[in-house]
């Protein structure tokens, strides 16, 4: 009945999911790199522009590159639209997210974490 509710209440809205969020997931890291986590995720605020292309349910997945104090420093989108505007929005909620650094032998180290921002239309 809730979802019902909130489904009526949104329908054409944008709705935002961010996947992964959990421990171990095999996205969590790349082979490369040292282990880190996304311990929150920031809200994705999409421009006016932006809206123009999520004409369909998206899924954008981002290569971020974390300090080692936890800091993203470097944001790449691995599946999107090259220069638009909604890359740039991911990109701002991915560097704006907190994350934890990798750890090795009790020593912070840098690493990068990847993850999707999935995007849907309510109908």
């Amino acid at each position: 009945m809730i979802l019902e509710q909130l489904s009526q209440a949104l329908r054409g809205s944008l709705v935002l999911l961010v996947l992964g969020l959990g421990l171990g997931s095999p996205l969590a890291h790349a082979r490369e790199s040292a282990r880190c986590e996304m311990v929150s995720a920031a809200p994705v605020r999409i421009s006016a522009e932006a809206r123009g292309l999520l004409d369909e349910d998206r899924t954008f997945r981002v290569k971020v590159y974390v300090d080692s104090l936890g800091r993203a420093q470097k944001v790449i989108v691995m599946n999107g639209f090259p220069g638009s505007a909604i890359d740039a929005d991911v990109t701002r909620a991915a560097l704006a997210s907190t994350y934890r650094p990798a750890v090795r032998d009790g020593k912070m180290l840098p690493g990068c974490i990847v993850r999707e921002f999935q995007f849907a239309r309510l109908r």
